[in-house]
């Protein structure tokens, strides 16, 4: 008995070490790798759970959430915290009975493992769907097991022969920023007058008197002008406005004028081009590193004396200036594709749905009421519903995504669910009489038998499913009639024009030649 508490022990503080590490981890790669270690010391095959889910020791039926196999063999209370906020979500009448291992889940891939990503990869566990999660700057994902012959959608991807190509997938989302990877989303694009952003971070050393340095939240200069002009009086630095969060670093992001960037020497030449003006040889980094520490410094009252860079990925200073005057957001935020029989739901959350201006700091907000709007997509999707009423439902709600602000939002945060009527004050009147039709949306229900194209101009990507085994191929395409017409299906959705081909009555009334005046120069034409 004493040789079975020692042993017992023994694991508890293996497992115990474990978790701090996987906690402690801060790249994908080592998340990965301490989630495997801890998997293996409890004897966990997380790809067979992944795949056919399991049964926890005595304590529930079959299961595809990892979590409850592992609350059922261990008891450290930081780990039961969080399992206890896990269970709380998981109860909820929206996930009722789905993480048991069903024969056929939904196999989702998201692109992109940035917050949004991953916040929409936990609704889809507590969904009980297989979801595989790919980053390429870390290579972050599942090594899932093969299923030869499987029907799906494939992709290819890099390097060849990643396991991840070997999957068949029901629904993928795109979550990898402005630039979407993922064809068929027309997108528009804002520009407003030059906007100049500059992030830092420095070491937190967590000292009695950092402790003691208040947090500045996003305060713009009408808001605040004394502190601004005295800024621009003592230091030259003039800013739009500047923000600091406090956590494992001191973070500070703020938007420069570009005069001011000049006299300081942080850009060498001025140039009309944002591009040109910013490039890196256009550029002097130490300059721009004195700039944003002396901002920082002034910004904290002149209290944050111990200024230490924190070093990037690359092992520089991580101090970063961008241009963020061009805005994009994706005319529909879904869409779905058949081939072959087979369907597959293509969806947008976070900046490649609907980027923010960044200064505003609502960005991470509404990427995750995008990812929750999305799981409940794939809830509707999962469970069969018509494709032209889900597609009518998720364009409606996107409406109200793009208007969201803290006004016309619930309050009650800790009652958000999936279920957009949680979140969103306006749903109702929307239902009433704004929603869309499923008229207006049947050009995002894709049942013809081409390429999906990508609307970017001369270069598309496409998806072909050929003979049972999709392939994806990236090709130029030029004076393409079926390109031309995919786009002009896309620009007039909105307007509750159908058409097939160019022999449409639409074209000869002139109906497309309006909607797309309208759509670009909307000063011109009103419909």
């Amino acid at each position: 008995r004493e040789m079975n508490d020692a042993n017992l022990g023994k694991e508890k503080k293996n497992f115990e070490k474990a978790f701090e590490s996987f906690v402690r981890s801060n790249s994908s790669r080592q998340i990965k790798k301490t989630f495997d270690s801890l998997l293996d010391q409890l004897g966990i095959d997380g790809r067979q759970v992944h795949a056919e889910g399991a049964e926890p020791a005595g304590r529930g039926r079959r299961t595809r959430l990892l979590y409850k196999l592992i609350e059922a063999r261990t008891d450290y209370w930081k780990s039961n915290e969080l399992w206890k906020k896990y269970d709380e979500r998981a109860a909820g009448p929206e996930y009722a009975n789905r993480s048991q291992g069903s024969a056929r889940p939904l196999r989702v891939l998201i692109v992109g493992s940035g917050p949004v990503g991953l916040r929409l990869s936990v609704e889809c566990a507590l969904l009980g769907f297989q979801c595989t999660v790919v980053e390429k700057r870390d290579r972050f994902s599942r090594n899932n097991p093969e299923h030869p012959g499987a029907a799906g959608w494939r992709i290819k991807c890099i390097p060849e022969g990643h396991p991840v190509a070997a999957q068949a997938f029901d629904a993928v989302v795109g979550a990898d920023g402005r630039r979407n990877s993922l064809p068929g989303f027309l997108r528009r694009e804002f520009r407003g007058r030059l906007a100049i952003g500059i992030t830092v971070n420095f070491v937190n050393y967590n000292t009695p008197d950092e402790q003691k340095v208040a947090e500045r939240g996003g305060v713009a200069f009408i808001f605040d002008q004394k502190f601004f002009l005295e800024l621009r009086r003592e230091t030259g630095i003039d800013l739009e406005n500047i923000v600091y969060y406090k956590d494992d670093t001191h973070y500070f992001v703020m938007t420069a004028k570009r005069h001011s960037l000049l006299e300081k020497h942080v850009i060498k030449e001025d140039y009309a081009d944002a591009g040109q003006l910013l490039s890196k040889d256009n550029v002097n980094f130490d300059n721009l590193c004195a700039y944003a520490k002396e901002a920082a410094y002034h910004s904290t009252g002149k209290k944050l004396t111990t200024l230490h860079f924190a070093k990037n990925h690359y092992g520089q200073p991580d101090v970063a200036m961008f241009d963020f005057t061009s805005l994009f957001h994706s005319e529909n935020a879904s869409r779905i594709v058949v081939r072959q029989g087979h369907s597959l739901l293509m969806s947008l959350v976070g900046d490649s749905l609907l980027e923010p201006f960044w200064p505003l700091g609502t960005g991470i907000a509404r990427g995750f009421l995008a990812a929750l709007d999305t799981a409940w997509q794939l809830r509707g999707y999962a469970d069969g519903r018509p494709p032209l009423e889900l597609l009518a439902e998720r364009e409606s709600v996107y409406q109200l995504l793009s208007q969201t602000t803290h006004d016309n939002i619930g309050k009650s945060y800790h009652e958000f669910t999936i279920e957009p009527g949680t979140r969103y004050c306006n749903l109702n009147s929307v239902k009433r009489g704004g929603q869309l039709s499923e008229e207006q949306v049947r050009a995002l229900y894709d049942e013809g038998s081409g390429p999906i194209y990508s609307p970017k101009a001369g270069e598309h990507s496409i998806l072909v499913v050929n003979g049972g085994k999709p392939q994806q191929k990236r090709e130029r395409i030029r004076n393409s009639a079926t390109t031309l017409l995919h786009w002009a299906q896309m620009v007039v959705q909105p307007f509750s024009l159908r058409i097939e081909d160019f022999c449409s009555p639409a074209w000869k009334d002139g109906s497309v030649f309006l909607a797309i005046v309208n759509r670009y120069k909307d000063e011109y034409v009103k419909i």
